[in-house]
C-alpha cells in the first residue's frame, strides 16, 4: 500500500560522487517527499541500494531543489513525531497505526527553514537516532512544543527488537520539553 500511495520507486543508474570524487552509478530507491499542504512532490529522497565503500553513506536527497523533510500525510497541524530520514518516517507511521503524523527529516542538522516549517504543529517528539543529543537540542531550541525523547537505538531498530506500541508511546511520555 506504500509503495503505490507514495509513488515509491527504484533508479537503476543514480549518479554519486564517490569519495575518490569518481561520479559512479549505483541503483536508489527513490521517495518522493511531498508538501504536506498541496501534496506536491518538493525532492526525492534516495536510499542507495548496496552502495559500494566508496561511497560515504546510503542517503541521498536531489540536490539541485531545496531539502525537503518527508511526511506521511497531507497537512501540518495536530501531533508530530519527528525522525531522521523517509524510511525510517514510513516504518514508524505503519508501526503507530497513522495516530500521528510522522515527518521524516533530511538528515539530523536540517536546515532552519526546514525546522521553522515543523512549528505548526501542536506538539512535536524528536526521536532521532541515538548519538544526536546535541542536533535535537538544538531542533528542540527553535521549537516551542518540541520533546526529545532518548531513545536506545534507532526507532526502527527498537521495532525490530520486539518493542510494542505501548512501549514507544512510553518513551514518548518520558521524553523531555
Amino acid at each position: 500500500d506504500q509503495i503505490s500511495y507514495y509513488k515509491l520507486g527504484y533508479r537503476p543508474n543514480k549518479k554519486v560522487v564517490d569519495t575518490n570524487g569518481e561520479t559512479v552509478e549505483v541503483g536508489a530507491y527513490t521517495i518522493p517527499a511531498y508538501d504536506p499542504e498541496d501534496w506536491r512532490v518538493r525532492n526525492i529522497h534516495y536510499r542507495l541500494d548496496n552502495p559500494p565503500q566508496t561511497i560515504s553513506g546510503k542517503y541521498r536527497l536531489e540536490h539541485s531543489v531545496t531539502p525537503a523533510s518527508f511526511y506521511c500525510e497531507s497537512h501540518a497541524e495536530g501531533d508530530a513525531l519527528v525522525v531522521e530520514g523517509a524510511i525510517k518516517a514510513l516504518v514508524m507511521y505503519k508501526f503507530l497505526d497513522g495516530d500521528m503524523q510522522v515527518v521524516g527529516l533530511p538528515g539530523m542538522n536540517p536546515g532552519r527553514e526546514t525546522i521553522e516549517e515543523l512549528k505548526s504543529f501542536d506538539r512535536i517528539w524528536l526521536a532521532l537516532d541515538p548519538g544526536s543529543e546535541k542536533a535535537a537540542r538544538k531542533i528542540q531550541s527553535v521549537l516551542a512544543t518540541c520533546y526529545v525523547a532518548s531513545l536506545p537505538f534507532k526507532p526502527d531498530d527498537m521495532i525490530l527488537a520486539g518493542m510494542e506500541r505501548n512501549e514507544f508511546r512510553e518513551v514518548m511520555r518520558h521524553a523531555t520539553k
